[in-house]
């Protein structure tokens, strides 16, 4: 990574994820101190060691085909697709990208909402999945189980 590049950005590891901060510095307040805005990538997952060094064509080259490498985690692909494109200014392709993690979070927390018996909040989330991410293969696979089945905890205690 060229000194340069290291000064566009500043980045501090947290698990798997990373914090890189935009090099687009925004005035905080009326005080006119500056702040960096924040995006995630995920560390050693597909497009990450791309995203590390500044190679944000790379990673798009590597995740955009949307082949196996990116289908082994769609998590971190998609969201580590996302920091990419908004790294490399391609504003129009960084939406699908950034929705479908968005989505795939959505889905996740709506399936726990339904292990939970809170089928409002389930559906809620369903419903913010479809909506940034309507062809995707596992929101409608959600929808159709969550929307025919009891919650697993009432499923649990008629059991009983």
């Amino acid at each position: 990574m060229s000194s340069n590049t290291r000064s566009r950005f500043a980045a501090r590891a947290s698990g798997r994820a990373l914090m890189i901060a935009l090099a687009v510095a925004t005035a905080a307040h009326a005080g006119g101190s500056s702040t960096k805005a924040q995006l995630t990538a995920y560390r050693e997952s597909a497009g990450w060691e791309a995203i590390a060094q500044g190679d944000y064509a790379g990673t798009v080259s590597q995740l955009a085909p949307h082949g196996a490498l990116f289908w082994s985690d769609r998590v971190a692909a998609s969201t580590n697709l996302c920091v990419a494109y908004i790294m490399s200014h391609q504003w129009d392709a960084a939406h699908p990208a950034c929705d479908t993690a968005i989505s795939l979070a959505y889905s996740n927390r709506a399936v726990l909402s339904w292990l939970e018996a809170q089928p409002h909040s389930a559906a809620s989330d369903m419903s913010q999945a479809r909506e940034l991410s309507p062809s995707s293969d596992f929101v409608e696979h959600n929808i159709a189980v969550l929307g025919t089945r009891k919650s697993a905890a009432n499923t649990v205690a008629e059991a009983r």
